[in-house]
């Protein structure tokens, strides 16, 4: 890297200088990992250097950051004139040093004077620079002083000479906001005292002049409200050409005195044709005044005819959004009503298909056999054919066709639940009938669950014993109809 580049001339040679320094630290990186001369001190420089770079050390801590630029310089320069290894490692390692020195001075700056920053910030944001021209430069000096101060260790000095230097660059971005948005209007305010204003046009030349200073004490207090701020400063661009216009004017007819009969004859016409536009027949042989109180005339009938259509406008509005509603009103209800419809045919749709798969499993069933039943949403198969020993729990092979025909019924009822209980009569003790009719429930579960693609969680067993019966357990048939396995479906 030849010659050297000021760390703190400018925010964007700043930037700059760290690109250069990372690019070139990084060409020679490689060019020490080819050559397998001290790769690894490279390597940690370019580390420091992008710590510094991101902690701002080129602005914040400038002499410890222009000292590691002189010894990267020295170190890369030995280093293309493949001087010795201990040569470039020295310098190398006063690089080190530097930039060490550079982010802790860096952090200091950042951690102390952090409105400083900002304000050092936000008047480069403003183009304060460009724009505000001395007044930056006094305070860049101002700020470049507190950094000096600190990087040498006199923090008292620094935090005496802090505040004037945060005042200036906030006054600093004041003026570069100003310039650029009162800019134009500062120049036209000029051009209008040149050409004479504040003697030939004073009236206009005054609220020239307060337009400019109302944007201009706006701006002051409210600096980052632009929009409204420039709106302020395009009134005040008006007024300041309105004031050069007739001061030009006058000039003009101060020159030739056949100006004032163009002037006239020019403020006829214009009075003519507007006169015209409201289909009147204006005449100039008697006061102007006359002229314009007809076209005013004119001018409010217009409105007030104006002001009728509005309100029947308005009131055709109103008219328009009631019926508006109430079509909105009639659409809902009908909506409701079609939803409501849609859904009783949806359910009666189901209970039809419900119906039609309950007589279809009914017709799997011979009387001896079993029964279906619904009640509610369930679907129950009363398999009273359905015979174990008496006492056992065993599923016998006569038993096979039956439950086989259950298997069927069941898959006409996909993803339902399965609920098996076991009943018997009232014969015996009330607790091994309850135990018995818990191991025939199961029993029936588990020959449901090896036959059928069924997940355990969808099949269920449950043993009621004698709490259930259908007939009176004093005959022989009730008992025998007491005595049965129930499959329970729901959705």
């Amino acid at each position: 890297m030849k010659g050297s580049v000021r760390a703190s001339d400018k925010p964007l040679g700043v930037v700059a200088l760290c690109l250069t320094l990372s690019l070139l630290l990084s060409s020679d990186i490689i060019r020490a990992q080819s050559t397998g001369v001290t790769g690894s001190s490279w390597e940690k420089v370019q580390g420091l250097m992008e710590q510094a770079n991101s902690k701002r050390a080129a602005l914040l801590a400038p002499e410890s950051f222009q000292a590691a630029q002189k010894s990267l310089e020295k170190a890369q320069a030995d280093s293309q004139a493949g001087k010795s290894q201990q040569k470039i490692e020295r310098s190398l390692g006063e690089t080190e040093g530097s930039l060490k020195k550079a982010i802790e001075a860096a952090d200091l700056m950042s951690f102390t004077f952090p409105n400083l920053i900002k304000a050092y910030d936000d008047a480069a944001t403003q183009k304060a620079p460009e724009l505000a021209g001395a007044g930056f430069k006094k305070a860049d000096d101002e700020f470049k002083a507190v950094v000096a101060n600190l990087e040498k260790g006199d923090l008292a000095k620094a935090r005496e000479s802090a505040p004037e230097a945060e005042r200036l660059l906030r006054q600093a971005e004041l003026d570069a906001i100003k310039t650029d948005i009162l800019g134009e209007a500062r120049q036209l305010l000029g051009q209008a005292i040149t050409a004479g204003s504040p003697n030939r046009t004073p009236v206009l030349f005054k609220k020239a002049q307060s337009a400019v200073q109302e944007a201009d004490d706006f701006i002051a207090a409210n600096r980052y409200e632009k929009d409204a701020a420039r709106e302020k400063a395009a009134a005040a661009v008006y007024q300041c050409r309105q004031a050069i216009y007739a001061t030009e004017w006058i000039s003009r007819l101060k020159k030739d005195g056949e100006n004032w009969e163009k002037l006239i004859l020019q403020y006829e016409q214009s009075l003519d044709e507007i006169g015209a536009t409201l289909h009147l027949q204006l005449e100039f042989d008697q006061e102007y005044d006359l002229s314009s109180e007809a076209i005013l005339a004119a001018i409010r009938s217009l409105q007030e005819d104006r002001q009728h259509l509005q309100q029947e406008l308005a009131e055709r509005d109103v008219r328009i959004g009631e019926l508006e509603a109430e079509s909105g009103r009639l659409k809902a209800e009908t909506g409701k009503y079609v939803a409501e419809l849609e859904a009783k045919r949806e359910e009666l749709d189901r209970r039809k298909r419900l119906e039609e798969k309950i007589g279809k499993v009914r017709d799997l069933f011979k009387p001896e056999e079993g029964a279906v039943l619904q009640m509610d949403e369930k679907v129950i198969i009363r398999l009273s054919g359905l015979r174990f020993a008496s006492g056992s729990s065993a599923i016998r092979p006569e038993n096979f066709e039956l439950l086989t025909k259950t298997q069927q019924a069941i898959r006409e009822f996909p993803e339902w639940h399965i609920e098996v209980q076991g009943h018997t009569d009232s014969q015996g003790d009330d607790q091994k009938n309850q135990e018995l009719s818990q191991k025939r429930a199961e029993a029936v579960r588990t020959y449901l669950l090896q036959n059928m693609n069924l997940s355990d969680d969808m099949i269920s067993a449950v043993g009621l014993g004698e709490s259930q019966p259908l007939a009176s357990n004093d005959t022989a048939s009730g008992r025998a109809a007491n005595r049965r396995i129930e499959i329970v479906l729901t959705p």
